[in-house]
Formats: structure tokens, sequence, C-alpha cells
């Protein structure tokens, strides 16, 4: 009898374990619904240094590798949630550029 109440509350955990995964991943969908959101979300990839080496030869990589794999975290829920979301964000970000770019040299 044990055993089937483990597996009740086991099934109830999954359950609600799924519930809020969906509405974590729904609540990324809708941030990045918005050209804010998907701006917001560069700078924190940018900030994190996702593009960039975390190494510097000395301890002060450790803390670049930490910053480094949360925006890791970010980007992997953000592909999870919205598959193409991250390419349209970087056509965004070369489209910004080339237009600064253009402005300068006005």
């Amino acid at each position: 009898m044990a055993d089937f109440i483990d597996t009740t509350i086991s099934d109830e955990n999954k359950q609600k374990a799924k519930q809020k995964r969906d509405r974590e991943l729904s609540d990324i969908r809708k941030i990045v619904s918005m050209p804010e959101g998907r701006r917001f979300i560069w700078r924190v990839l940018s900030e994190a240094g996702i593009f960039r080496s975390s190494f510097t030869g000395s301890s002060s990589t450790f803390f670049l590798e930490g910053s480094r794999n949360q925006g890791l975290w970010v980007l992997r829920d953000l592909t999870e949630a919205k598959s193409d979301a991250f390419n349209q964000m970087l056509q965004e970000n070369y489209s910004e550029i080339k237009s600064y770019q253009v402005k300068r040299e006005e």
C-alpha cells in the first residue's frame, strides 16, 4: 500500500513540475514576442558573456564562467520555448549594427 501512495505522490509532483515548466516556457514565449523583450534577452546574453571566452588566466575566470553559465541557461530555455527566437534576435541585432554603421558613414 505504501508503494502505491509513493507512486501517486510522485506522479502528482511530476504533473506539478510539468505545469510549472510549461508556465516558464510560456512566459519566455510572451517576452520574446515583443521587440523590447528580445532586446532585453539579447542584452542579458551579451552581458553574461556567452559570445566570448571566459578564460583570463586568473581567478576571475571563475566569476566570468559563472556569469556565462547563467547566460547559457537563459539561452537553453529560450531555444526550448521558441526555437527560432535566437535567430530572430541575431538578425535584429545585425540590422541594428548595420543601421548604426550607415548613420556614422553619412
